[in-house]
């Protein structure tokens, strides 16, 4: 059976700390996908809040977890960006600018929807 759940969250850094604490309580620590969801997730969040009007203020984020006892969908809707979101390669000694590259490598798969002003992750 498919779970679900979604919050709307303040596009604001600890945000991120709180995602990855929704994610783990919802997936719990047995679940097979628990370590990539948690950091996917953070990832993900934090993109949304550095790269996009969630993160100018008044912003917000939607988070949505789908999961079952084996697989986990997670999706981070932002409020919009004047670029989509990229994949740009982060030199050798970059403290930042790998998120996406991790997303690509250890995710399924993942993908960009575009929708008015919003991204989703």
């Amino acid at each position: 059976m498919v779970q679900t759940l979604t919050e709307i969250l303040p596009g604001t850094p600890d945000q991120v700390r709180r995602v990855r604490r929704i994610v783990g309580a919802a997936l719990g620590a047995a679940h097979p996908c628990l370590d990539d969801a948690v950091l996917l997730c953070s990832e993900t969040t934090t993109n949304a809040i550095t790269h996009s009007d969630s993160g100018t203020e008044g912003g917000t984020f939607t988070l949505c977890v789908e999961y079952t006892d084996a697989w986990v969908r997670i999706s981070v809707r932002d409020d919009g960006s004047a670029r989509l979101p990229c994949w740009c390669r982060a030199g050798r000694d970059a403290t930042n600018g790998r998120g996406i590259e991790l997303l690509d490598n250890l995710a399924d798969r993942w993908g960009v929807l575009r929708q008015g002003a919003g991204n989703t992750v």
